[in-house]
């Protein structure tokens, strides 16, 4: 029994006749199948052929390494110089091509390499962003949502009734001056703008988680190195191949510790690749014009020694006896297909299988003899024998080894993207940097050649000799030092050995060589679109002032920011959309990862902008720099670093970081914080003379409160003392009184306080201007110190 039948449909019931018969039926089914891949095949093979591009990448790859048919001899059989070559009949032998020498140079001057590796490493650095990621993916709004946004109308519930919703976070108060959190707001009507708003924000998270992990997948396959690959076989054959995405299993080791001991665990997974293709293997359908994906099917060749080949028995859909069936054949079962590759790296292999990839369609029929449980799956949907299915079917020998369907089911696109240098019509390989330079290239060549030649022949000089006159010492005929020369004994005439021996000079043609070296320089540059000073080379005509370098920049960058466009369009946008179909169609993918909004992976053309308009971004600083133009600093710093060739990542704060810093206070203006620290400074400066006038004034205060005191408690004692000593005289003039009077103590002070009573009764009556009645006659009074009629006045 074939093992490509299910195993669970035995053949039960059946005669060994029957069982016999199917098997043969089966067999012929299967060979049919297989001879309709191998027509198909076929006529990829011969179109590619006949299309007469094999013959031009020849001559690129040829004119890259500097080989042509003056010089191939010295690229044969390695140091040696000699091959053995190919008879030109059957019944001939095999002979020797040695290195004959040539009367002429055969020198090689790589003019083509040298723009091709120039044109190839420019366009990845414009293209090949430096933190890996030249897309971006953006969810297309839904137009019902965009215009609903505003709708403030109440949405209502399954009952009629108004659903309510939860303030959201800037909906919530504040708190107050004195810290207090005032009460939450109510709970407000949904309203349907509400409902389209988180349509919008949910869209547009899911795109960006899945800009994520599709970046994630390209990262893990080494999307960047596999796109320098492809940019350099587009300027040197004219067309780069990438393929992608494709399931691929991948190996993956994690490292468990626990109770001091240290498990790996080793998970197989398959998820999305991207690979380089060699353009050498490509063999789309030759009907598909200057689209692949034009055409009906594509072919890819490659190679597999016998043990990768036997380890396909334990993959998924691989048949294990078709594959021991040609690792029973080997290698050379069929001949391999020729190719006009003139490296020799792919037709040259030995002990390697010849493996070809078919994308294309195939009945359900068909798929049934290879891939039996697919095909039941789909007729269990309702699909019929006859409905075509998108496939991939995997070819040794030309021996079907899997049938399987297309990851792609919906789209059913082939996994393979191209991009040209330079449009070709009619035909999906366009036109490289070396086709465009094969005849800058010849005439280079030819230029220098011609001047080697010349330079070698105008070094020596023609001598001409008379024999009938000399007679040379050698046979050779040549000079060398002290060449003694005799007359020829036959000579009868006179002899003059000046007359008899002549020499000429070759005239050297080196500085008009030269004018067709520069000639070819020119013609390549014209040529190619791809100037010297892109190269890094600057002449006469470069300008020395700002502007018109920067205008000769931009100018000299036009071809190449086209070429750019093409792999942005032809292979970057649609093999990120691609992948995003496989996100969608993988089970393993969160579902908030997947949206039914459409793609938009054009990050890579504003990425090639970017880093050719380098001189515009830095001038437009000043702009960016005013608030009122509402430009993003932190933006601008990471495109200007990212055209600059340096990962932001390595100098800017992560999020978590520039978050935090956000909440911190922000710092005024420059010209604000001067002003600020100025009048604080004259602040700083009146408090503290304020505070030493304060001191002072208190100082002072307090020296002449302690002054006052001190006089007043001085004056106090004084006039205690005074008091004191007066009543002490008091007592004793009352005493002198007293005696002189010869009265009592007791009649003195009587006297005295009869008087002193006199006296205050006429102060009192004399009144403050002393002109009141005098009541009391003093005993003695001065001559003229009162008038008559008037108190005593002292």
């Amino acid at each position: 029994m074939p093992q490509g039948l299910p195993d669970d449909e035995p053949y039960s019931g059946q005669g060994e006749q029957e069982e016999k018969d199917e098997k043969q039926r089966y067999e012929e089914d299967f060979a049919a199948f297989a001879n309709l891949i191998c027509a198909k095949r076929k006529e990829a093979i011969d179109g590619r052929k006949e299309s007469g591009i094999e013959d031009t990448w020849a001559a690129a790859e040829e004119a890259y390494h500097g080989i042509d048919d003056t010089n191939r001899h010295e690229f044969r059989g390695g140091l040696s110089g000699n091959v053995w070559t190919k008879p030109t009949a059957m019944s001939g032998s095999l002979t020797r091509d040695t290195d004959k020498k040539r009367p002429q140079s055969t020198g090689f001057v790589r003019l083509t390499s040298r723009y091709v590796d120039a044109g190839a490493a420019k366009v990845s650095e414009i293209t090949i962003p430096v933190d890996g990621k030249a897309f971006s993916m953006k969810a297309t709004p839904v137009p019902d949502a965009v215009a609903m946004k505003d709708d403030e109308t109440p949405y209502a519930g399954p009952d009629g009734q108004p659903v309510m919703r939860a303030p959201t976070e800037a909906e919530m108060p504040q708190p107050g001056p004195d810290g207090t959190m005032p009460p939450p707001p109510e709970p407000k009507p949904l309203t349907v703008g509400d409902l389209a708003r988180h349509q919008i924000e949910m869209a547009e998270e899911s795109a960006e988680k899945a800009e994520t992990r599709i970046h994630d997948w390209m990262v893990e396959c080494q999307h960047p190195a596999q796109m320098r690959k492809v940019e350099f076989d587009m300027a040197r054959l004219g067309v780069g191949v990438l393929k992608g995405p494709f399931p691929d299993e991948r190996t993956a080791m994690a490292v468990s510790k626990g109770q001091g001991q240290m498990a790996i665990k080793v998970e197989r997974k398959t998820q999305p690749a991207d690979r380089w293709i060699d353009p050498w293997n490509a063999f789309p359908d030759p009907a598909c014009g200057e689209d692949i994906h034009d055409g009906d099917y594509f072919f890819e060749r490659d190679f597999m020694g016998y043990g990768k080949l036997g380890k396909l028995k334990q993959r998924r859909f691989y048949l294990p006896w078709a594959i021991d069936k040609v690792l029973e054949e080997g290698p050379d079962r069929v001949n391999k297909v020729e190719s006009g590759n003139p490296r020799g790296a792919v037709t040259g292999k030995k002990n390697q299988f010849e493996i070809w990839y078919f994308h294309g369609s195939i009945t359900i029929k068909e798929l049934n003899l290879a891939n039996p449980k697919e095909a039941e799956r789909l007729k269990a949907k309702g699909a019929k024998d006859t409905d075509m299915v998108f496939s991939i079917v995997t070819m040794v020998n030309d021996t079907p080894i899997r049938v399987t369907l297309n990851p792609l089911e919906q789209s059913g696109r082939f996994p393979y993207r191209t991009a040209s240098w330079r449009r070709r019509s009619g035909h999906w390989a366009g036109i490289g940097v070396a086709e465009q330079l094969s005849f800058p290239q010849k005439l280079l060549n030819a230029a220098v050649r011609a001047g080697m030649s010349n330079a070698a022949k105008s070094a020596g000089s023609i001598i001409g000799i008379d024999d009938t006159v000399l007679e040379w010492p050698n046979s050779t005929w040549t000079i060398v030092p002290d060449t003694i020369v005799r007359r020829n004994p036959d000579h009868t005439g006179p002899f003059d050995i000046r007359a008899a021996m002549s020499a000429f000079q070759v005239p050297n043609v080196t500085p008009q060589m030269l004018l067709w070296v520069e000639l070819a320089f020119r013609i390549a540059e014209e040529t190619t679109n791809i100037p010297l000073v892109t190269q890094g080379q600057s002449g006469k005509s470069t300008p020395d002032t700002f502007g018109g370098q920067q205008l000769q920049d931009s100018n000299a960058m036009q071809l190449l920011r086209d070429v750019g466009y093409s792999v942005c369009e032809g292979i970057t946008n649609p093999l990120v959309t691609d992948y995003y179909e496989m996100l969608l169609l993988d089970p393993d993918v969160p579902d908030d990862e997947k949206s039914n909004m459409q793609v938009d992976a054009n990050a890579g053309i504003a990425l090639i902008e970017k880093a050719l308009q380098d001189q515009a971004i830095l001038m437009l600083h000043p702009l960016v720099s005013d608030p009122e133009f509402g430009f993003d600093k932190r933006k601008y710093a990471k495109t200007w670093i990212r055209i600059k060739r340096i990962n932001p990542s390595d100098l800017m704060m992560s999020d978590e970081e520039y978050e935090a810093r956000k909440k911190q206070p922000v710092p005024p203006p420059p010209e604000i914080a001067v002003a600020q620290i100025n009048a604080k400074s004259r602040e700083n400066i009146a408090a503290s003379r304020d505070s030493l006038m304060a001191e002072k004034i208190r100082v002072d205060t307090d020296r002449d409160t302690a002054h006052v005191v001190s006089q007043e408690r001085r004056d106090a004692a004084q006039h205690v003392q005074r008091m004191t000593e007066l009543e002490q005289r008091t007592a004793l003039a009352v005493m002198e009184h007293a005696n002189r009077r010869q009265i009592s103590l007791d009649d003195a002070k009587v006297d005295l306080a009869k008087l002193t009573m006199e006296l205050r009764a006429q102060m009192e009556l004399a009144g403050a201007d002393g002109k009141g009645p005098q009541v009391a006659t003093p005993k003695v009074e001065p001559e003229g110190r009162a008038p008559e009629g008037q108190a005593f006045q002292a």
